[in-house]
């Protein structure tokens, strides 16, 4: 920030998170400078576009969420409807204060519409957006959080006269652009990363490391060719499926001593008795499918997941990269809550190598995607940095901290 201008003259805000803020700004309340409307459910939500009809907002929809299924709405007299770059808030919910811009449809029950009045929308949306955190952090409501209206309507905004107000808007427009762009290089490089890692684990769980040895048919249509001398076996020669279930007592998740409890997101608690002791690979059994996590300790699993037990000359690791890599939409029930059976697993066929080349693919893999994941680690935190940036120059900016 240090290669930004101050403005020449000060004054305290009275705000204390604030402090000073150029002289010549003024302060009023929001409900001086804007209407709320709060959105509303309509009568009928359909996932067929029908003329006339308008996309219903919710924030998955705002927020560009690609696998989430658009609804419409038809714009009845007593709904909100909303413009591009409209000021809106969510009101309800576990992000309850975020500040979000307006697409073409009807807004939202869980929302509402902020419509400036004598004050530029886009300097008002990145004031807003400056002290978002603010809205979030003072929401009300014991079950659900929502936007405290009260203290949204009567928040003080920081007034400079209009040119600047312009200035201000244009300037986080464009920079705000620019840093989006480079996050958004990130998030595609973190993609490329990603497959990169898929495919080289692809390549080894069904081709092995030398290229030039001999191939033969699958019979499995989706793998091809493998190595000659690998063979075709049924799973259940490899491991067993064994269910997973309910712990009988829980411990603090800080006590050494306790027994790692794992779901399909990873350890979320602890016992005090394991369910299997050594190295096992872990998969959902229903809700969550086809996320395989490989343990090596004595543990416990619950009962929406499965742990493998290995038969002698399997290496556990080996079959943890082949069950990333593995087609579980082939063995997954298509029903509101998706579901595997572990016998069909047992039964599946798969191609297997030696024991020593398991070992031999495992060693390769752990530095590969080692290499990988720090990577991809790296370019993370960079995408952090850039959003603390981010949020860092509007706040700047928006409070008279610099000149633009």
């Amino acid at each position: 920030m240090n290669k930004y201008k101050r403005y020449e003259r000060y004054k305290d805000s009275g705000i204390g998170w604030i402090g000073e803020i150029p002289e010549h700004w003024g302060i009023i309340k929001l409900k001086f400078l804007s209407t709320i409307f709060k959105g509303k459910n309509p009568q009928e939500l359909t996932d067929e576009w029908r003329e006339e009809f308008l996309p219903y907002l919710s924030m998955e929809y705002l927020r560009n969420s690609g696998d989430t299924l658009t609804l419409y709405a038809y714009p009845e007299k007593n709904l909100v409807t909303v413009n591009n770059s409209d000021i809106l808030i969510l009101w309800d919910g576990s992000n309850a204060g975020e500040i979000v811009e307006g697409k073409n449809g009807i807004l939202s029950s869980t929302m509402a519409k902020i419509v400036p009045n004598n004050i530029v929308t886009r300097y008002l949306y990145w004031f807003l957006k400056g002290i978002e955190k603010f809205f979030k952090d003072n929401t009300v409501g014991m079950g659900i959080p929502h936007v405290n209206g009260e203290t949204l309507k009567n928040h003080l905004v920081l007034l400079p006269n209009l040119q600047d107000q312009n200035s201000i808007a244009n300037f986080l427009d464009q920079k705000t652009a620019e840093i989006d762009g480079l996050i958004a290089d990130k998030e595609k490089l973190i993609e490329l990363l990603q497959e990169k890692r898929q495919a080289i684990i692809t390549e080894a769980v069904t081709k092995g490391l030398n290229q030039n040895v001999k191939m033969k048919d699958s019979g499995i249509e989706w793998i091809g060719e493998i190595p000659e001398h690998w063979e075709i076996v049924k799973l259940k020669r490899c491991f067993k499926v064994i269910n997973g279930k309910e712990i009988v007592n829980e411990v603090e998740l800080d006590d050494s001593s306790g027994i790692n409890v794992y779901g399909s997101g990873g350890v979320f608690k602890k016992t005090d008795k394991y369910l299997f002791k050594g190295e096992s690979v872990l998969f959902g059994r229903k809700g969550t499918i086809g996320k395989p996590i490989y343990v090596n300790e004595s543990f416990w699993t619950v009962d929406t997941m499965y742990y493998t037990k290995f038969k002698m000359n399997m290496v556990p690791k080996w079959f943890y990269y082949m069950f990333i890599i593995y087609p579980w939409e082939a063995h997954t029930t298509q029903t509101a809550l998706p579901s595997i059976v572990g016998t069909e697993i047992e039964n599946d066929i798969w191609a297997i190598p030696s024991y020593k080349e398991q070992c031999e693919i495992v060693k390769m893999l752990n530095k590969k995607t080692s290499e990988i994941d720090e990577l991809i680690i790296e370019v993370s935190n960079q995408i952090v940095k850039l959003k603390e940036y981010r949020q860092s120059l509007i706040t700047e900016v928006v409070t008279g901290k610099i000149k633009v």
